[in-house]
C-alpha cells in the first residue's frame, strides 16, 4: 500500500501511477523515484509514502534508495 499524504490507501490517479526513477535526492549513489505531480516516494514510519518535496534534510533522504546486489544474482 502507498499512502498519499495523510490518507492510507488512498486510491492513485492514473496520472501519478508511473514514476521517473531520477538521481537520489540526497545521495548520487542512490535513486529516487518521482511522480508526475512533482511528488516523490519515500519511506517514513514504516510505510511507503507518495509525498510533495518539503525541502528538509529528512525528506531527501527518506526519498534516496541504495542499490544493493542481489545475493547469487
Amino acid at each position: 500500500m502507498i499512502t498519499v499524504g495523510e490518507q492510507p490507501g488512498a486510491a492513485l490517479s492514473d496520472r501519478l501511477a508511473g514514476f521517473e526513477v531520477v538521481t537520489g535526492l540526497h545521495d548520487a549513489r542512490c535513486f529516487s523515484f518521482r511522480a508526475a505531480d512533482g511528488g516523490c516516494l519515500r519511506h517514513a514510519s514504516w510505510r511507503l509514502r507518495l509525498d510533495p518535496p518539503d525541502g528538509t534534510e529528512l525528506f531527501r533522504a527518506d526519498g534516496s534508495l541504495p542499490v544493493r546486489p542481489v545475493p547469487g544474482g
